[in-house]
């Protein structure tokens, strides 16, 4: 085992890396998902606007149509689709 990365409260339903592989998404049970810097081996940013567990995140890489920054996306069970942007 490379790391061991704590800090979700539940079970962990969802990972997705970053295009550059610097980062990772994660979505949980607790209704929260958080993003992980791979360096620092620690959460940088928990996003907690969802209101039932976390099914699925996945990163769109920076450039292309629309806005410079990439954007993350996640699904959850309360029937919402939420995206962020990062850098």
């Amino acid at each position: 085992m490379i790391a061991a990365l704590s800090g979700h409260a539940s079970w962990v339903l969802s990972v997705d890396a970053s295009p550059d592989g610097a980062a990772i998404a994660t979505g949980s049970s607790d209704k929260t998902v958080r993003l992980w810097d791979l360096g620092m081996r620690a959460a940088v940013q928990t996003m907690s606007n969802h209101g039932d567990q976390v099914w699925g995140v996945t990163f769109r890489p920076p450039g292309g149509p629309g806005p410079r920054a990439g954007r993350l996306a996640s699904v959850s069970d309360d029937k919402s689709l939420s995206l962020y942007d990062y850098s």
